[in-house]
């Protein structure tokens, strides 16, 4: 392919979600106003990012998502999500995980205009890495939003992998899960490292991609003796339904959430 098609494929995507997430931000902002009174969860919002995060996906001609699972998704239960993290892409692709949740991300997508404001009105949860204090924070605001009902949605790597593969586990949602006594469902996504790549903001929307998501069995915190065993037994269990995009990476220590 081209690089002239490329580059002009990630602009076009490029150009296109600004102006749509700029129109989405007035819709969400109405519907907060609307809905405040009555919708404290904010399920109508969380809704609505759901469709729209989708949409970005969809609307790439070459871009196909295959989804498997969702039937092991009781409609009713209050989740705590995890999955491997290996693309920007992945905060669109969780959407197919069509379960009402608050995502946790870095700050720094708080900070970008329209983007970071549509965050806050869906009640998302900002982290800024390294930050003790900040991870403290992030746990003690996610564990209210947990027990009012509403599910959490984390990587469980903390980061992107550099090519595609299983990186560290940090403690975050294995935490608490334990401390709320809900479950956790692991989540695989294989092949969104080929939408795009860690430390680039070049966009494969010229290309032909297939991305498959897997929800794994949920996973009860009171099977397990210790955090280390739950990240330990949730880890291999994803490495297995990741295939050959599981196995290890060469990595560096990471910090616990």
């Amino acid at each position: 392919m081209s690089k002239l098609k490329t580059i002009l494929g990630s602009v076009t995507y490029w150009v296109y979600f600004c102006i749509t997430m700029f129109l989405f931000f007035i819709a969400v902002l109405t519907v907060r106003i609307v809905t405040a009174p009555f919708d404290a969860n904010r399920r109508t919002i969380l809704n609505m990012v759901g469709w729209h995060g989708r949409s970005y996906i969809n609307i790439v001609p070459g871009w196909t998502v295959k989804v498997t699972g969702l039937e092991r998704l009781d409609p009713k239960q209050t989740y705590v999500f995890a999955s491997n993290h290996a693309s920007m892409a992945d905060a669109v692709l969780m959407f197919y995980v069509d379960h009402p949740f608050v995502a946790v991300a870095k700050l720094s997508l708080f900070q970008v205009p329209v983007l970071g404001w549509t965050l806050y009105l869906a009640g998302f949860l900002p982290v800024k890495r390294g930050d003790k204090r900040s991870a403290e924070r992030l746990m003690a605001e996610a564990k209210r939003v947990l027990l009012r009902g509403t599910s959490v949605f984390l990587f469980a790597e903390g980061t992107r992998s550099e090519d595609g593969r299983l990186r560290t586990f940090k403690h975050g949602a294995f935490s608490l899960s334990r401390e709320t006594g809900l479950p956790l469902v692991p989540v695989v996504i294989r092949g969104s490292h080929l939408i795009a790549r860690k430390d680039s903001s070049s966009i494969a929307a010229a290309e032909r991609i297939s991305i498959e998501i897997e929800i794994l069995e949920s996973l009860r915190p009171e099977q397990f003796a210790s955090t280390e065993a739950f990240m330990e037994e949730t880890r291999e269990r994803m490495r297995i339904a990741l295939g050959a995009q599981g196995e290890p990476a060469s990595d560096t220590p990471q910090e616990s959430a």
